[in-house]
């Protein structure tokens, strides 16, 4: 829980710096707006991001069998791992890879 405080205290303390920033430069005040700010993070970010290292610490603490990186991501995320295998030796690049996956399983 704490990892996750500390991460959202450094995102605040970040856009602090950046407004400071921006209000001690020349620039138009509209200017934060294209650079993103103020920084809106989805209303369940931290409780899924906290939700999602407690799972993680689960099934490293739970597992004496998992002896590579693909054990871990089977374990933590079965779909996304069997989504992963299916995809792994296609060609094209990644990103090719996962919209052409998309494309097949929700057509236009």
């Amino acid at each position: 829980f704490l990892v996750v405080l500390r991460w959202l205290r450094s995102l605040k303390e970040a856009e602090g710096r950046y407004f400071k920033f921006l209000k001690a430069s020349c620039l138009p005040e509209d200017f934060a707006s294209d650079l993103g700010l103020p920084l809106l993070l989805p209303p369940d970010l931290a409780p899924q991001l906290l939700q999602n290292l407690q799972k993680l610490q689960e099934v490293l603490s739970g597992s004496q069998t998992l002896k590579t990186y693909q054990d871990l991501f089977k374990a933590f995320s079965p779909l996304t791992s069997d989504i992963y295998e299916l995809l792994k030796d296609q060609p094209g690049s990644a990103q090719e890879r996962l919209i052409q996956f998309k494309d097949q399983v929700y057509p236009s």
